[in-house]
């Protein structure tokens, strides 16, 4: 009679199988589990020998299950609190609780510019599919946005920051509709009123830092020469907003001068500034020309 060699998952019958075989520990211990004997796992092996990317494929296919399952869980998710085919305000709210998403920060601002939003966090079937399409959703969402935010923004932060100035643009206006505030004046009137004050009105200038406190890396949206630029703004300019390419130039400046002894600059050196736009050179002037400040 034929002895068997029983099954023990341990040192030796690894040891005997893969000397055996010429395998690894790894498939060893596969096959091992497979098998009430020893006898039986060596020659299983030998009849069909374990593919290891086989072995590991169940993992990856759940993996891409997974992602592939993702937009549609946004979209039924879009389905169920949208009302009339639009998502906003609790609707929102409850559609981002539910996908592990945040209000708060730069969540809203992120997900309006993927999805190409005509108005701030007011989503529509549409904004939902660019959405998908723009950010790799695999199933941990509030990750995947993190994700796109800190890889993808910073490459696109001109393009990020015009949009994000033509949807408080947006807000702003329609805000001072319902308040009543804009008397007779348009849209594109008010784009170009700067220093026109009037009394209960929302102006850009008065949302700018919590804005921007959003969307940028704290490093930036902390910085002293951030909060002295929009100070020179409002106090010295008396200016009320500013354009589309100002304001998207932020990044970049912050990005040139991170402290204030680095404005500290010969005015020669600020003439070479020419790729800033007109109040960014203004302001540097005024930072290195202190005695002048009450004349501005």
């Amino acid at each position: 009679m034929v002895r068997r060699l029983v099954s023990r998952i341990n040192t030796e019958s690894i040891k005997i199988f893969t000397k055996t075989t010429g395998a690894s520990e790894k498939v060893a211990k596969f096959y091992l589990q497979q098998h009430p004997d020893i006898s039986d796992a060596i020659n299983a092996f030998f009849d069909s020998p374990l593919d290891l990317t086989k072995m590991e494929q169940p993992k990856e296919e759940t993996k891409q299950k997974k992602g592939t399952q993702s937009p549609q869980i946004i979209k039924d998710t879009f389905n169920k609190y949208q009302i009339n085919g639009v998502l906003r305000d609790d609707g929102l709210s409850s559609f981002l609780k539910e996908l592990g998403m945040s209000e708060d920060g730069y969540i809203n601002y992120v997900l309006s510019y993927a999805g190409n939003t005509k108005s701030f966090a007011i989503f529509k079937e549409d904004n939902i599919e660019a959405i998908i399409k723009k950010i790799p959703f695999t199933g941990k969402y509030a990750d995947d946005v993190k994700e796109f935010y800190e890889e993808t923004i910073p490459k696109e932060y001109h393009r990020f920051l015009m949009f994000i100035h033509s949807q408080l643009k947006a807000m702003i206006y329609e805000l001072n509709k319902e308040n009543n505030c804009l008397e007779k004046i348009t849209e594109k009137e008010l784009n170009k009123s700067f220093c026109t004050p009037q009394e209960g009105r929302i102006e850009l200038i008065d949302m700018v830092n919590d804005v921007l406190n959003d969307i940028l890396p704290s490093s930036m949206s902390s910085s002293p020469v951030n909060s002295l630029f929009w100070n020179f703004v409002k106090t010295v300019k008396k200016r009320l907003s500013v354009t589309k390419d100002e304001f998207s130039f932020i990044v970049d400046f912050l990005k040139e001068f991170p402290t204030v002894s680095s404005m500290k600059l010969s005015q020669e050196q600020i003439e070479e500034k020419l790729y800033l736009p007109q109040l960014y050179q203004d302001f540097l002037e005024y930072i290195n020309k202190p005695q002048d400040k009450e004349n501005h």
